[in-house]
């Protein structure tokens, strides 16, 4: 069964293989604990360990508000992709209509950090909204001397109805292959979540 989480008005059901990555504590030991993780033979548990809590350091660094990670079991020491979760404010006149505009903006981005490619966008109806989505290969280069990496990504943004906030579920992966079909495989995850943004 997948596992259930009800944090800041958002239920989201996880698969078995998707950990949520516990961002409250400033010590990532009890975390890392928790996960309850097999390790075969062939993986290096500690080597595991320390990506894991690197990553975490980054969401933490990044302030997101929430994140799982997909670690394939039998666990061979493989991080397959991250999912984080945001919910940003919107102004007067944001709307799926131009936050649609906003990401066909950037089909073509082109700069010597960032490289889009395979760009596809999609709007639907999510259970709890409005649907924009959308999914691209992405060269990163994080600065001049540094090596590129391709990572592969979707991302959806929910929009409830009357809410003055909007939700972003943003999928990546470093390790293509790691999904048969990365739009297919994250939309059923992101379409069994639901959102409750009104105040507390």
């Amino acid at each position: 069964m997948p596992s259930s989480l009800n944090t800041a008005g958002m239920i989201l059901h996880l698969p078995d293989d998707w950990f949520e990555v516990e961002l409250g504590s400033a010590d990532p030991t009890a975390w890392l604990g928790s996960l309850g993780l097999e390790f075969t033979d062939r993986a290096d548990a500690t080597a595991m360990s320390r990506a894991l809590a690197a990553i975490r350091e980054t969401f933490v660094e990044d302030s997101v508000d929430w994140a799982a990670l997909y670690l394939p079991q039998p666990n061979n020491g493989i991080i397959g992709a991250a999912m984080i979760v945001d919910v940003f404010e919107l102004d007067v006149d944001d709307s799926p209509e131009s936050y649609l505009e906003f990401v066909e903006s950037h089909r073509d981005l082109r700069t010597p950090e960032l490289d889009i490619s395979a760009f596809s966008t999609w709007r639907s109806a999510h259970p709890s909204g409005e649907l924009i989505g959308y999914s691209h290969l992405a060269l990163v280069t994080p600065d001049p001397d540094a090596e590129s990496s391709l990572e592969e990504r979707a991302v959806f943004a929910v929009f409830p109805p009357g809410e003055s906030r909007m939700v972003r579920i943003t999928f990546r992966t470093a390790r293509l292959g790691a999904f048969a079909d990365m739009t297919t495989e994250t939309s059923a995850i992101v379409n069994a979540m639901t959102f409750d943004l009104a105040p507390a």
